[in-house]
């Protein structure tokens, strides 16, 4: 669905992603190096002073050292969408967060950054440049502009890393993006399809985990099961990163249909990556790498990860109660 659109770039606020809804030719263009609109409140001023043409504005890859977001500026007649990840870099969710870009390094301006402070907003993905392909899924009545917009300005939507990604929550009769007061127990409802089997739900608050759903493998009586992410990067040179991690003691990992391109080899006892990360010096930072699996075993069982000549063991117990 094709909308109208420019981006507001400022070097010392970050880029706006200006979209129109259901308008014609000839929508106003703004300018960060103009007078009046140097600055995010500007650019809102202006749209204000257009009401024929109804728009929402989108923070382009927060967090980003290049050009991180401002969260000193807001307006939620504007602010409707934020975008948390693009094909073009990666995930600007938060600091440390899986497949973090390498410029991510903006300390206070990530995503999730600004709903700390306070802000309401929807999350989209996009993917910038021709590179990848990420996208928004909204929830509209039709496909027409008019309700495509009204899906995007009303926040009912979800950010696609990948084609075939759909994620509903809704809490009671309430659709995503609503804003309303409950009392008691808060029933969510969650919608969710992938482009291959789910592994997992998490539900967020304040940035923390407080419910997962998995689908269970079925397990012997005692055996657990742990879900780990090993990371590595942010050095200052040209690094490689070439591992492994393998268990014993009678566990097993869980192969998935697909796997990231760090990947090179996986089979129920290991799983192993090679990577070359790179700096790019201050204040873009450096590159990240990493790999997710499932641990399913006893509780003394041992997780075994090897890389750049060092090896580390864990037992499956300590894992599951988060000891490292």
């Amino acid at each position: 669905m094709p909308l109208y659109g420019f981006e507001w770039t400022s070097a010392d606020t970050g880029h706006q992603n200006v979209i129109y809804g259901d308008v014609a030719r000839g929508a106003p263009i703004f300018s960060a190096f103009a007078d009046g609109t140097t600055t995010p409140d500007g650019l809102w001023q202006a749209l204000a002073e257009h009401p024929a043409y109804p728009a929402v504005t989108v923070p382009h890859h927060p967090g980003s050292a290049m050009v991180h977001n401002d969260w000193d500026y807001h307006d939620p007649r504007y602010s409707r969408l934020v975008e948390v990840f693009q094909a073009c870099r990666g995930n600007y969710e938060s600091d440390s967060c899986f497949r973090q870009y390498s410029d991510g390094t903006a300390d206070g301006t990530f995503m999730l950054d600004g709903l700390r402070r306070g802000h309401r907003f929807g999350l989209i993905a996009s993917s910038d440049h021709g590179h990848g392909a990420s996208y928004v899924g909204v929830l509209a009545r039709s496909l027409s502009r008019a309700d495509v917009f009204d899906g995007l300005w009303s926040r009912r939507t979800c950010a696609a890393t990948t084609r075939g990604v759909i994620a509903d929550l809704r809490l009671g009769p309430h659709l995503m993006g609503s804003e309303v007061t409950w009392d008691g127990p808060r029933p969510l409802t969650v919608h969710a399809r992938g482009y291959a089997e789910l592994a997992r739900v998490d539900i967020l608050r304040d940035g923390e985990v407080v419910h997962s759903v998995r689908g269970e493998p079925r397990l012997r009586d005692g055996h657990v099961r742990v879900d780990l992410r090993v990371e590595w990067g942010k050095a200052d040179v040209t690094m490689c990163w070439d591992g492994r991690l393998r268990v014993t003691g009678g566990a097993r990992l869980l192969l998935p249909e697909f796997v990231g391109p760090e990947v090179v080899a996986m089979d129920e006892d290991s799983v192993a990556w090679e990577h070359v990360t790179h700096s790019f010096g201050e204040p873009y930072g450096a590159q990240r790498g990493g790999v997710e699996v499932s641990v399913c075993g006893p509780p003394d069982a041992v997780v075994h990860v090897e890389c750049r000549g060092r090896t580390a063991a864990f037992e499956l117990t300590k894992l599951a109660a988060g000891a490292s």
